[in-house]
């Protein structure tokens, strides 16, 4: 026996990982209805992405972020981000630097894309349950009739 088709899929919220997920589903061909105060998240200051969004960004990156260890060893690293030096991080985890995509365009983008997916309405655990069951009874009836 397989699994059934996942059909629809719900997203909370609507900042750019909402509508990365919602980019991401719908690319596999699902419906997506989006749960959110319908409004843009603010943007604050020079957020980078490191991998390009299929249809979305561009495919030549925007920047070339250069890393480089100014000091200090991977101990110092593990204790001062974790603080624990047992944890399990590879010495070459720093790699000499990644290529980058603007952030700000790329949530623009999705927005003209996916806004008008979204449920206007605040989101708190206890209305979720009720506003997920309500949508799919509504769903079912509708595709009954």
């Amino acid at each position: 026996m397989s699994a059934p088709k996942i059909r629809q899929v719900y997203v909370i919220g609507c900042g750019p990982a909402g509508l990365a997920a919602a980019h991401a589903a719908r690319g596999l061909g699902r419906d997506v209805v989006i749960f959110a105060p319908s409004r843009m998240s603010p943007l604050r200051g020079p957020l980078l992405i490191q991998q390009p969004i299929p249809g979305i960004t561009v495919s030549q990156p925007d920047a070339y972020i250069s890393q480089h260890v100014i000091g200090g060893s991977i101990l110092d690293y593990r204790y001062r981000l974790y603080g624990d030096v047992n944890i399990n991080i590879q010495g070459d985890i720093l790699a000499p630097g990644y290529d980058a995509w603007r952030l700000k365009p790329a949530y623009h983008a999705m927005w003209a894309l996916y806004s008008n997916l979204i449920v206007d309405m605040q989101v708190y655990p206890d209305n979720l349950r009720y506003t997920c069951m309500s949508t799919m009874r509504f769903e079912y009836k509708a595709h009954i009739a």
